[in-house]
């Protein structure tokens, strides 16, 4: 308590500062539409402000620019010019009991961040994209805070900022406890009775907010979700069609006060190690349960974990058998291949954020490197990517070394699959290799979601993967029927909405 009011009576001195300094009031932005031209970017500012306000580019440089340096996980820096936060929310009169920052891109995705820890970082900037419109420049905050695009900050008091807890019934459940699971991180973790509010939150939450939903009993006892997808529910509604409305959403980053107002009894997160939000949560006596699911064998452990969790191992069985039934299909047929005759294969992730294309591999212990190695190929970039954690950025030099026999890029679904495929191709260095020539560079295939990410879809990408390295193994394999098993069986949609809902979003056999 006493740290939280000298934050916020640091941020009251800064603010009244930042107030006298700033431009005259006939300098100042407009919320006037009038003033904004057409199709010109825009940001708007609202909530526990003065008054709302629309800044464009020109606008917003009254204020006084900075230039900031920012790098990124990979250890790559850029220098960005923008506005700082500082300035900017003294010239919308941020009010004195606002405690929270709300950004908001223009395809929906939400982050948060402290509003005490954004003042007092004197590089926090609203930066200039090159490309025209907004983002986020934190240094040292976060990188799923650092939103492109920026379209909207909203101020929050924590009044506003705090969930309101839903009501859930206290359900009666058969076989109620104790019960006692190890997790990811090696922990036991013990409860009295089954969880009924359960929240997801933390890495990657999507992942295991859709292994959840394929247990009945998690569709009823999800309170709260973590969402770092603005397509989140685009797939789940239609699997539980009270989720918009029945389950509360936090912005990107909550902090633990935000989920424990939900009153969870379990919180879900991914990772094999202690998080910070794990050791808080568990200081207030919220249980948290991580999640690994990078393998197969912490994939099956983790929905053995939610099977006794949820009172259902039954159903947990049957996951783990339809994992494994087509899991042993594809390492059964490739074990006769010779190493000698098995092809070496990239799978890499294509960015072209910043107008700059970049490719990087996979960390040698995650999903996407078993799959290429379970389906029979040899991932080439095995010396080159970090052991457990994060992707490694190869430059066309280190590709060209390699020359892989056959190539599969991962891209996100706001790319154009077929463009990127032909602007590869078109490519004077890309075409000369040896995959390219040969008709070997593939479109990795998703839906709403990524096949090759750690999340339930990820034996549809193996199963994928195997018909493209050994098609003449597995020509007997239909992958539509696949998709319209793994959508029917983990998560009860018929085959007709499967047909409206996810083969649009489906590619097999882009190159």
């Amino acid at each position: 308590m006493v740290r939280t009011l000298w934050k916020i009576m640091a941020v009251l001195v800064v603010l009244s500062m930042a107030v006298s300094c700033a431009p005259a009031a006939t300098n100042a932005p407009t919320s006037d539409a009038g003033a904004v031209q057409a199709g010109a970017a825009t940001l708007q500012i609202t909530g526990a402000i003065a008054g709302e306000q629309t800044f464009t580019t020109e606008t917003l440089r009254v204020l006084g620019t900075r230039e900031t340096a920012y790098t990124n996980k990979d250890g790559e820096t850029t220098t960005y010019t923008g506005v700082s936060f500082t300035a900017l929310l003294a010239e919308v009169g941020a009010a004195a009991d606002a405690t929270t920052l709300i950004f908001v891109a223009s395809d929906g995705y939400e982050a948060q961040a402290s509003l005490a820890e954004v003042i007092a970082c004197a590089g926090c900037i609203v930066a200039f994209q090159d490309k025209g419109g907004f983002r986020v420049v934190l240094p040292d905050f976060p990188g799923n805070i650092q939103v492109r695009d920026l379209i909207k900050v909203q101020v929050f008091s924590d009044a506003e900022a705090i969930p309101q807890a839903p009501q859930t019934g206290d359900e009666a459940i058969p076989n109620d406890g104790p019960v006692t699971v190890t997790d990811a991180a090696g922990r036991t973790v013990s409860l009295e009775r089954l969880p009924r509010r359960i929240v997801v939150a933390g890495r990657g939450p999507y992942m295991g907010l859709h292994l959840l939903y394929t247990f009945p009993e998690g569709r009823k006892r999800l309170i709260g979700v973590e969402s770092k997808s603005a397509s989140q529910s685009d797939f789940i509604i239609h699997v539980d069609p009270d989720f918009v409305d029945g389950v509360v959403s936090l912005a990107a980053n909550p902090n633990p006060e935000q989920i424990t107002a939900l009153e969870p009894d379990l919180v879900l997160m991914k990772s094999v190690v202690l998080e910070e939000m794990g050791d808080a949560l568990a200081q207030v006596n919220i249980p948290v349960v991580y999640l690994g699911l990078e393998t197969p064998e912490q994939f099956f452990q983790d929905v053995t974990n939610l099977g006794l969790l949820l009172g259902n191992p039954t159903r947990a069985e049957e996951v783990i058998a339809f994992y494994q039934n087509r899991l042993d299909r594809v390492t059964s047929r490739v074990a006769d291949v010779p190493e000698n005759e098995r092809p070496r294969v990239l799978l890499v992730d294509y960015s072209d954020r910043g107008a700059e294309v970049a490719v990087q591999v996979p960390a040698q212990a995650w999903m996407q490197t078993f799959q290429v190695e379970a389906a029979g190929g040899i991932p080439v970039w095995i010396s080159e990517a970090q052991i457990t954690d994060g992707w490694t950025v190869v430059n066309f030099e280190q590709i060209a070394a390699w020359d892989p026999e056959k190539i599969f890029v991962v891209m996100t679904y706001d790319h154009d699959t077929q463009a990127v495929m032909d602007s590869l191709k078109a490519d004077g260095y890309w075409s000369k290799l040896t995959a390219v020539q040969n008709g070997e560079l593939y479109a990795y295939p998703m839906d709403h979601f990524q096949w090759n990410t750690p999340e339930p879809r990820w034996i549809l990408g193996f199963t994928w993967l195997a018909t493209h390295i050994y098609p003449d193994l597995f020509a007997d394999v239909d992958l539509q029927e696949e998709i319209y098993t793994f959508f029917g069986e983990l998560y009860e949609l018929d085959r007709a909405t499967v047909d409206k809902v996810i083969m649009p979003k489906v590619f097999l056999d882009v190159r």
